[in-house]
């Protein structure tokens, strides 16, 4: 078994969730790709300093809009909303 750093390991998971400097997500085809790494996306109605989608989104895609995330979902339809558990989900999980 090989080892790895803690740093290294870090880097990884901070990366693989588009956290980390350097390898964001870019545009709206870069929030579909964030959905699709996060598996889920909780949706917020309210509206305190932002909505929690756009806060997760503002944290992964560079030069983050509110606007792309409703154009990749609704004008795109790339992805589901699961309005009974105010949740949004990759199209592909939903294939038909």
């Amino acid at each position: 078994m090989e080892t790895i750093s803690k740093q290294t390991y870090r880097r990884f998971l901070l990366g693989i969730q588009g956290l980390y400097p350097g390898r964001r997500f870019e545009n709206v085809k870069g929030v579909e790709s964030a959905l699709r790494q996060i598996e889920a996306l909780q949706l917020d109605p309210l509206t305190m300093v932002a909505r929690s989608q756009d806060i997760a989104m503002y944290g992964r895609v560079l030069n983050y809009k509110p606007e792309m995330l409703y154009q990749m979902a609704y004008e795109k339809r790339q992805a589901f909303d699961y309005g009974n558990w105010l949740a949004m989900y990759p199209m592909r999980e939903f294939p038909y």
